[in-house]
């Protein structure tokens, strides 16, 4: 974990000293007055739209963070970018999509397309990561890592305030009392796999006990297997631990999670057709019958 959040730091020195995604500033400042953004947002809009390959934008909830972001993705749009938004939970995703009309998916989703040779960002992409707060560690490597080779723009916004999306400390205590999960668990917010799996477990008996196990598989996996493990299964429609646990071993192991499709007869057919023919048996049964001596 350490090695990692080195490699953040140095990722982020390197990409906020490159540039390249220049916008008409001036054309910018109007469009903020237009929409009656505060000097202290317009401040903000300008030091996001600078050049540098890495911006933050921070604020509490309820500050108009999503105001501010609108006058930069059409700055952006307008100079042949591509915007795209992330976050750690869906909902948030999916209000980014809605809010600013670009596309946005969970963080877990982008970054493993990403490791299925799908990359998500090029040299024309700027990247909106939301509520970044959320991140965990190796999240925040995946995504910097990402834009580090594509060559493309990050820009953070959130609050220095939010808790990481599964906190390690909480781990144990959910472990000890896997019972507290019925009465809402102690994180700022899971992602959306681990709260729909929650939603499943917790409909029978020892289903409590379960999810503290999966949860506690980010003590000892990277956070992003135990997510796309738990994703999977939920998509074939198996929420369950034991289903979890195969498929996020066979990641860990780099097999395939999805068994190879069986190719088989749309009809099968018999060459013989079955006769109800018991007179058949009865004779058996006879051959077989024999006298012994008491």
């Amino acid at each position: 974990m350490v090695r990692i959040e080195r490699e953040i730091v140095d990722i982020a020195s390197k990409l906020s000293g490159t540039d390249g995604f220049a916008i008409v500033r001036e054309k910018l400042e109007a469009d903020c007055r237009g929409k009656g953004l505060s000097e202290e947002q317009t401040t903000a809009v300008q030091d996001a739209a600078r050049p540098q390959r890495i911006a933050v934008v921070e604020g509490a909830p309820g500050t108009g963070k999503t105001t501010l972001l609108s006058p930069l993705v059409e700055a952006w749009k307008a100079e042949g970018y591509r915007v795209v938004g992330a976050a750690t939970a869906w909902r948030v995703a999916n209000a980014l999509r809605d809010d600013l009309g670009i596309e946005a998916r969970a963080t877990t989703s982008w970054l493993a397309r990403s490791e299925l040779g799908r990359p998500f960002l090029n040299d024309r992409t700027v990247l909106i990561v939301d509520e970044a707060g959320l991140l965990s560690s190796r999240e925040m490597h995946g995504l910097l890592t990402a834009a580090d080779n594509a060559g493309a723009k990050v820009l953070f916004t959130g609050d220095r305030d939010q808790l990481q999306a599964i906190g390690a400390g909480y781990l144990a205590v959910i472990q000890r009392k896997p019972g507290a999960l019925r009465n809402g668990a102690p994180f700022a917010e899971l992602p959306e796999a681990f709260t729909s799996l929650q939603r499943h477990l917790l409909k029978k008996p020892g289903g409590d006990r379960e999810m503290a196990e999966i949860l506690a598989l980010v003590l000892h996996h990277d956070e992003q297997a135990v997510l796309t493990a738990v994703e999977t299964a939920l998509e074939a429609g198996v929420p369950t631990k034991t289903h979890v646990l195969n498929l996020l071993h066979r990641l860990t192991d780099g097999k395939p999670v999805t068994p190879p499709a069986i190719r088989a007869p749309q009809a099968l057919s018999l060459n013989q057709e079955p006769k109800a023919n018991v007179e058949r048996y009865d004779a058996l049964r006879k051959l077989k019958e024999a006298r012994h001596a008491s």
